[in-house]
């Protein structure tokens, strides 16, 4: 009997391997995932005591809410972090999860889940069919799902339009200041920025010789 471990195959004739497959093996579980679930399961501890839910209990409810309703449910529609611990959402769902089915082994769980409804209600084979149904009926369209890449694309839309806007604010304090100093801007033109087009006017280009100024120069001796 051989196993495959990347892209070799491993006898295990040992005898001790033969017998150590064949139990629990805890090297197939993610650590990496369990040691930030071990975060949230200590903040649990430092607020109410660890292992508190062997002695009081879980009510599935509650769980359920907590998992469902608050943490899944926050990070489905786009926040990554609880918030109020710092932690990610999927690690609080699974701690929360860990606890529930710790009461289950424990005897003490509380279940106070609904009463069953009938047979057929969850008849997923049904619903499935009735899925596939409503894919067929609508084979011939292909409409844009919308992820949230494109909430990121709206922030930048939205900061582009804002740019937008302080550009126009300041063309119009331009416009204000060099009315109010006395510019004469047909001296000066309106040609084309190369980095603005016809946003502002040329306020660079040189002044044409038949210019004229109806106020007193800034550098002028009647000004010092």
């Amino acid at each position: 009997m051989a196993e495959t471990f990347g892209n070799k195959d491993v006898p295990t004739s040992n005898p001790k391997d033969a017998v150590g497959v064949r139990k629990v093996a805890f090297s197939v579980l993610p650590w990496r995932v369990l040691h930030r679930v071990a975060l949230a399961m200590l903040e649990g501890a430092l607020k109410y005591g660890r292992h508190n839910y062997r002695a009081a209990g879980a009510r599935a409810s509650v769980y359920f809410d907590a998992v469902v309703a608050r943490h899944l449910s926050d990070w489905w529609e786009g926040t990554d972090i609880d918030p109020d611990s710092g932690l990610h959402h999927i690690d609080k769902a699974i701690a929360g999860l860990m606890v529930l089915r710790d009461s289950m082994l424990q005897g003490n769980f509380i279940d106070d889940r609904p009463m069953l409804g009938p047979d057929d209600a969850l008849d997923f084979e049904k619903l499935n069919k009735l899925a596939a149904s409503l894919h067929d009926k609508h084979a011939d369209k292909s409409p844009r799902h919308y992820t949230i890449k494109d909430s990121a694309k709206d922030e930048q839309d939205k900061a582009s339009s804002a740019s937008r806007v302080g550009l126009l604010a300041k063309q119009a304090a331009l416009q204000a200041l060099s009315k109010q100093l006395g510019f004469d801007r047909a001296a000066f033109g309106n040609a084309q920025s190369p980095k603005y087009g016809d946003t502002f006017p040329a306020l660079n280009a040189p002044v044409a010789e038949s210019a004229n100024f109806d106020h007193v120069p800034l550098d002028s001796p009647a000004n010092k």
